[in-house]
């Protein structure tokens, strides 16, 4: 039975959705039919308020004799609201989004805001009494009761695009999955799409859904389901049955072993669609709370598709147990095993040579690596660094100190390789941290110095072993190039001169704040990393900037210790976003506008959400891909406050 704006329609005009369709002050309510509905559901629940008021007995009946027709299928129609531009003005009253406020009789709604595309269960949603009914709404309030039924009726949902849904342009289908997948069980099904970071949404054929790692749309793949938790399953990808039909032959031999690209087959503007379609579905809903409109712009693509990377840490292990030793990357999956990538495509040509030849050395000499989890051996890693616009290479040799080796033979062996770059330090760090990351206990010296120089954007920069720095340098120009675009003219005294403070927090070496400098009266950059604090201080002097300050600390201690206040605030946090007390002391200042670097759009989205409650809103976001092949991608938010 279908209903539409002026009454019940017959099912025969869309034989392919069995629904029922009805209004309340809330907004649009679709249901899809599980059981009969009872009487005393329908006088409890619904209201229609669309122009006679309450609904009498007759209509009742009618409505169970319809039920009891079509109460097998096992769809939803989700109507956005561009069906309700084409009603006129005194029907679109009755149909209205209102949200529900704090206090009054209903709480607050599950999902404020509009539909999200592919989120479980967007709106409110309630099942009621002998399980007679599913209420999905695009914008409504849920009772204490109605909450506490739901959570405990084990059904969830996810939502897929419609292609021929009767109702026009903009809407969805919601699909219930009937049942929650077990622990250890095996499925196949087409992953309907994908969500940051790589996660596949698996729609099998009886319309459970199960959430798995490295999946592309289109594509059909067996999985198993590793874990249930709150009656979603998380499984784990076990074969691609069939690719999806963009799909090309990877271009890395290695792609599909390693577990450092994801998006190797996918054509490079898929790429693109695929990341800006991502970020979207994790910032529009958070930005749809607020009153202000924002610009959304096209993702920047990456300047150098291949060979971009100027760092990479590689590690030395086995590809089996008991195999020959490997350097390279872990396998996807993996926690041990090692993939040699002697022709990784997202590094250029001396990263792979000097790879080979350092993996030679040390299987013709039979020197063991550090094993994980005995905790023994010598070889830890290998940390290459090299400059995209000046070509100098630092390699630095990770071991343990449980072995002594002369390394003299390496280091004439890797400065006789025709490099198209030029090897400025070789080094040896020695780390006995029973934790897998590269750190130095000690670091010797073996050829040249600890550091090269960078260029960006006109400005050199000192770079050591450990020293935060894009990892990709043409990348960072279009990087720092959109933000310079966003922020734009800043402030100036009468007599034409910068007058503005601005804080770089979680400055890395000083990069953006260099690049600001010339433009404001002073900037002072936070970064809780002391090397690269050094770094920062040097490169400034370096390039004849005057007005920088750089200061080595935790940025959440380091705001109380400063005594200017800023007039523009540029944040970079690294992936897991801002700490909450942090975030609330960079509120507090009340600056104009923020710029906000992030290399994690699920921590982008969960600190918008705090910046949005306190009175600022998103003027421009924008995307720039820096790591073209894998699921990474940078997103800008230029946000400003809101002048009451």
């Amino acid at each position: 039975m279908c209903y539409f704006w002026g009454g019940w329609g017959d099912l025969s005009a869309a034989p392919a959705y069995d629904r029922i369709v009805w209004t309340n002050r809330n907004g649009i309510f679709i249901c899809k039919l599980v059981w009969l509905m009872t009487i005393k559901s329908l006088r409890s629940v619904l209201f229609i308020a669309f122009e006679k008021g309450r609904i009498n007995g007759r209509f009742i009946r009618s409505v169970r004799q319809a039920l009891e027709q079509y109460s097998l299928h096992t769809r939803l129609v989700c109507v956005k609201m561009t069906v309700l531009e084409g009603l006129e003005r005194r029907q679109r009253q009755h149909v209205r989004m209102e949200k529900s406020e704090p206090g009054r009789r209903g709480g607050q709604p599950f999902v404020k805001g509009a539909w999200r595309p592919a989120q479980p269960w967007t709106g409110c949603i309630c099942r009621f009494d002998f399980g007679a009914l599913l209420l999905c709404a695009l914008i409504g309030s849920m009772t204490a009761k109605s909450r506490k039924v739901y959570s405990k009726s084990g059904f969830t949902g996810q939502l897929v695009m419609a292609d021929n849904c009767p109702f026009g342009y903009g809407n969805e289908i919601c699909r219930i999955k009937e049942r929650i997948m077990k622990k250890g069980e095996r499925a196949e099904g087409r992953v309907s799409e994908v969500k940051f970071p790589n996660k596949a949404l698996v729609q099998c054929e009886d319309g459970s859904i199960c959430s798995v790692k490295n999946g592309l749309p289109g594509q059909k793949v067996s999985f198993v389901v590793k874990k249930v938790r709150k009656g979603r399953a998380e499984g784990q990808l076990l074969e691609v049955l069939e690719p999806a039909e963009y799909e090309t032959d990877s271009p890395c031999p290695h792609f599909g072993a390693c577990g450092g690209c994801s998006y190797q087959t996918v054509p490079y503007e898929i790429q693109l669609a695929l990341k800006e379609k991502q970020v979207k579905m994790l910032l529009e809903p958070v930005l749809e709370k607020q009153k202000g409109t924002y610009r959304w712009e096209s993702i920047r693509p990456n300047p150098q598709v291949y060979g971009y990377r100027n760092k990479m840490e590689f590690s030395f292990g086995d590809g089996i147990k008991g195999g020959p030793l490997e350097l390279g990357l872990h396998k996807k999956g993996s926690f041990y095993d090692i993939v040699t990538v002697s022709e990784c495509r997202i590094v250029d040509e001396d990263y792979r040579n000097i790879v080979k030849a350092i993996l030679a050395y040390f299987r013709e000499r039979g020197v063991s690596f550090y094993h994980r989890l005995r905790h023994t051996g010598y070889l830890r890693h290998l940390l290459v660094r090299k400059a995209g616009k000046t070509g100098e290479i630092l390699i630095a040799l990770v071991t343990t100190t449980q072995e002594t080796h002369d390394l003299t033979a390496l280091k004439d062996t890797l400065l006789s390789l025709p490099l198209h770059g030029k090897i400025t330090g070789i080094l040896h760090t020695k780390n006995d941290a029973v934790s897998d990351t590269i750190k130095s206990d000690e670091t010797i010296v073996l050829y040249g110095k600890d550091y090269f120089y960078e260029e960006l954007l006109g400005l050199q920069f000192k770079i050591s072993q450990f020293s935060f720095f894009q990892t990709n340098s043409r990348g960072a120009e279009v990087l720092y190039r959109t933000a310079r675009e966003l922020i734009g003219e800043v402030g100036k005294s009468r007599d034409g001169k910068p007058d503005q403070i601005l804080f770089d927090l979680y400055s890395g070496t000083g990069t953006i704040a260099q690049m600001m400098a010339p433009v404001v009266k002073k900037v002072i950059g936070v970064e809780i990393v002391e090397e690269a604090v050094e770094a920062a201080r040097e490169n400034a002097k370096r390039n004849g900037l005057q007005n920088c300050e750089f200061i080595a600390g935790d940025v959440l201690k380091v705001l109380d210790t400063i005594e200017e206040k800023p007039d523009f605030i540029i944040l970079d946090p690294p992936r897991d976003g801002i700490h909450p007390k942090a975030l609330q002391k960079i509120i507090a200042y009340g600056v104009d506008r923020i710029l906000y670097i992030s290399c994690k759009p699920t921590s982008l989205a969960r600190d918008l959400e705090v910046f949005l409650a306190m009175g600022y809103e998103a003027e421009n976001v924008t995307m720039v891909d820096m790591f073209s092949g894998t699921v990474h991608v940078e997103a800008v938010v230029l946000m400003s406050q809101v002048k009451s």
